[in-house]
């Protein structure tokens, strides 16, 4: 076994799928926080002849995201401790964000500047959204079946079960 692959990984059948959809992720977010506000400041600047500030929204998530795939898609040693911690922070991350955009949603956003403009804070809205439900998901996946291994689990239900004395 090559020092890239480590058992922890090499049993967990959803890493491709899960390199794949961070990877679409990855070109999601770039898209609606660097792509799609140039193209606007450049639409406005091609309409009024006056290049406005694009509302980009600065973020080193994707950069972690495509980080995260490269290991789950070569199934690298650390992609389980990697993947739990990514997808925990995430999970955080998000709901403080939610939070904050429930008290005041034109605050919210870390987009300058900081106004409610309905077009991208719906972006970053469905955007966090997608990816809350993703690292959720991911999180229990990868959780579960090391929670059951160094708990003790299945020993723990034999014991309970009666198999064990």
């Amino acid at each position: 076994m090559s020092s890239s692959h480590h058992p922890e990984t090499d049993g967990f059948r959803h890493a491709p799928v899960y390199a794949v959809v961070l990877l679409m992720f990855v070109v999601w977010s770039v898209v609606i926080k660097y792509i799609n506000p140039l193209c606007w400041s450049w639409a406005q600047y091609r309409l009024t002849g006056h290049f406005p500030a694009p509302p980009i929204m600065l973020d080193l998530w994707p950069v972690a995201h495509l980080w995260l795939a490269a290991w789950f898609w070569t199934r690298h040693r650390l992609a389980w401790p990697l993947g739990l911690a990514v997808s925990g922070i995430e999970i955080v991350v998000i709901l403080v964000k939610f939070a904050g955009f429930y008290m005041d949603p034109a605050q919210a956003r870390t987009t300058a500047p900081a106004d409610f403009d309905f077009f991208m804070t719906q972006n970053w809205f469905v955007n966090k959204l997608a990816l809350l439900a993703l690292f959720v998901v991911m999180f229990l996946d990868l959780l579960t079946p090391r929670l059951r291994t160094e708990l003790g689990m299945s020993t723990l239900a034999k014991k309970v079960s009666g198999e064990i004395t």
